[in-house]
């Protein structure tokens, strides 16, 4: 065989196998978004008594009207960012963040029907994340401080947080949920390469 044509079909082969693999990447980030854009919708609508969402409330998924006391603690992380709870079933997740010397946290509700997923640190639909295997993806907060992601979208720390609300949804990308009647945003984060993290509306601080 002609060597060059040799090369032509192993290249062709190698983009063909590039291209697969981005867009299975891409099909799978797309289907966490619009989980989460179908989410707010229902909340849009209103949905009081939960006959909209899959599943049975409080068995299927939690729903906790506010954001109740667990062990969490975010003295015991390893990196300031984002982190589910799994001791309320990953419905509530919370914000480490530096500010001086101290490391304080702020505490969130995810909208009933959903859960926080830690690899995408997106409110999501509770059948689309596993809550139990939460903790083995806190690791991916290392990746929110490196100077590639500070490119993307600014840090924790330099939004309006503190006293006691319900956010709305948590979105990837450059989609904005209407905002909580408590306010607008000031935290955005996002992975090295990834689009940063939107979220609007004020939740229970504290240290």
């Amino acid at each position: 065989m002609d060597p060059s044509r040799c090369w032509r079909t192993l290249l062709l082969g190698l983009w063909f196998l590039i291209n697969l693999h981005t867009r299975v990447l891409g099909q799978r980030e797309n289907e966490a978004v619009g989980n989460a854009l179908t989410a707010v919708d229902i909340i849009e609508l209103g949905d009081a008594d939960n006959d909209m969402i899959v599943g049975v409330a409080g068995t299927d998924y939690p729903t906790y009207a506010q954001v109740p006391d667990t062990s969490f603690s975010c003295n015991t992380q390893e990196y300031p960012g984002y982190y589910a709870d799994t001791e309320a079933e990953c419905q509530v997740f919370h914000i480490c963040a530096n500010e001086g010397r101290r490391i304080k946290k702020y505490s969130f509700l995810c909208p009933n029907g959903t859960i926080f997923d830690q690899m995408y640190f997106v409110c999501v639909w509770w059948y689309n994340s596993d809550c139990s295997t939460a903790t083995s993806f806190y690791s991916l907060n290392a990746n929110l401080f490196d100077e590639d992601a500070q490119a993307v979208a600014p840090g924790i720390g330099q939004g309006n947080l503190g006293g006691q609300g319900r956010p709305a949804l948590l979105t990837q990308g450059a989609f904005r949920p209407p905002g909580s009647t408590l306010g607008q945003g000031g935290i955005g984060a996002g992975l090295s390469g990834q689009p940063g993290l939107g979220q609007t509306g004020l939740g229970q601080g504290g240290v």
